[in-house]
């Protein structure tokens, strides 16, 4: 009897869709940005852009200088964007590492595939490397958690390179000379290049050497000093512009912005920003809680309500302290197709399939301040729970069955 392999039957399912007249995909440039915050409590943010397709799984590691893997998480690309949390606890004797992001064809699903090729064959771009007998796209950072001097080689003077103490001298000797000779721009250049080479924060518009490099730079284009200090200054807008997005980046992240932003919900995955698998100390961090979780029955599970953000609901595992549900009663939150708390629950039969989402059993909960009669039934789906209420008027008789809460859960996730 013939024995296939998973990729024997992929390329001859590709073979006969070519055969039949499908296009093999067109050549796919691969790009990637990859930003990293690291929170006080010591959770370490990645998050990027790509234009892979969205649902393409991504793997990211950090690694010590050594190259030992230390931590592992995964994503997936939604809508041109990632993100990855790590708990970096025992990495607080490191004081720099890397990440490394990687995108397998072979882990995507199909429709992932057909874009990319089953195998990477349509990637290009300076990230993609061939893999075996595939192709895959790699990106790496470097971390620091303490920041170095950041040096630069200057023309005609090497500032950045000089020891402090000589950096500091020829400093004091040039603003002597400046001051003496206003006239001197190529002694104000070089002092403005002395004062970027010895403090970071002269990068900033404002500074002395941003003043110096003004200047010099009111010359003729020709003139080779103010085209030299021109160029300067737009480095330094270029560099107070970025330190200005990254502060106004990471003081959203210390409220908690890319949680309070995010209102989209995947089956068994998230909701909202809220990953299966988060940490318990990321919502008390960014969030009011209405209570403080012990976890002292180590085989259960304990739950906690956000007190200011739509009443969210977090479930946690005792044992691991990470989170596997969240509930919701709020419509904010929808799921790719647009339906959330609110909608008809023949919506949801009709978009999912009524095997997915099929119709409950009832229970009588009573009667509503306008004599509708009202039930309660649950609907449980892949890594989904939706609660319906079914209202029915007495006059008309027509129940009308509406998503009251919507649970995504993961595997670990027991119910209560």
């Amino acid at each position: 009897m013939w024995q296939f392999s998973l990729k024997d039957l992929a390329a001859l399912w590709l073979a006969i869709n070519l055969a039949v007249g499908c296009a093999p995909p067109e050549p796919r440039t691969v790009s990637m940005t990859l930003d990293a915050v690291n929170s006080a409590d010591k959770i370490l943010v990645l998050e990027g852009e790509t234009d892979l397709p969205s649902g393409s799984r991504l793997k990211a590691e950090i690694q010590s200088r050594d190259g030992k893997v230390l931590l592992r998480d995964d994503s997936i690309v939604r809508r041109g964007s990632f993100f990855f949390d790590f708990d970096l606890d025992r990495l607080s004797e490191f004081n720099a590492y890397r990440a490394y992001v990687y995108f397998d064809p072979e882990e995507s699903p199909l429709g992932v595939r057909l874009n990319t090729g089953l195998w990477g064959e349509a990637l290009q771009g300076e990230g993609v490397r061939k893999l075996d007998d595939r192709r895959i796209f790699y990106l790496e950072k470097e971390i620091l958690f303490s920041e170095t001097a950041v040096g630069r080689d200057w023309e005609g003077r090497d500032f950045a390179g000089m020891e402090g103490t000589e950096r500091a001298r020829m400093i004091s000797e040039m603003e002597r000379y400046v001051e003496e000779n206003q006239q001197d721009k190529s002694a104000k250049l070089a002092l403005a290049r002395a004062y970027l080479a010895d403090e970071k924060k002269e990068y900033s518009q404002g500074s002395r050497a941003y003043l110096l490099l003004e200047e010099v730079g009111r010359t003729p284009e020709t003139d080779r000093d103010g085209k030299a200090a021109r160029d300067l200054i737009a480095e330094i807008d270029k560099r107070d512009t970025a330190r200005k997005k990254e502060t106004a980046v990471k003081e959203g992240f210390a409220k908690g912005d890319r949680y309070r932003k995010d209102f989209s919900i995947g089956a068994g995955s998230h909701l909202g920003g809220f990953r299966m698998g988060t940490p318990y100390q990321v919502a008390g961090r960014y969030f009011k809680l209405d209570r403080t979780l012990d976890f002292a029955d180590i085989g259960g599970e304990s739950q906690v309500r956000l007190l200011d953000f739509h009443n969210l609901e977090l479930i946690y595992g005792n044992s691991s302290r990470r989170l596997v549900a969240v509930r919701t009663t709020s419509p904010r939150f929808k799921l790719p197709e647009g339906y959330g708390v609110g909608s008809l629950l023949q919506e949801l039969q009709q978009a999912y399939g009524i095997d997915a989402v099929y119709t409950p059993e009832w229970t009588y909960l009573g009667r509503s301040e306008d004599g509708k009669e009202l039930y309660r039934g649950e609907v449980l789906t892949h890594g989904l729970e939706f609660e319906i209420t079914r209202s029915v008027d007495q006059i008309i008789g027509i129940p009308v069955d509406k998503v009251s809460a919507i649970t995504v859960f993961s595997q670990a996730y027991t119910g209560s």
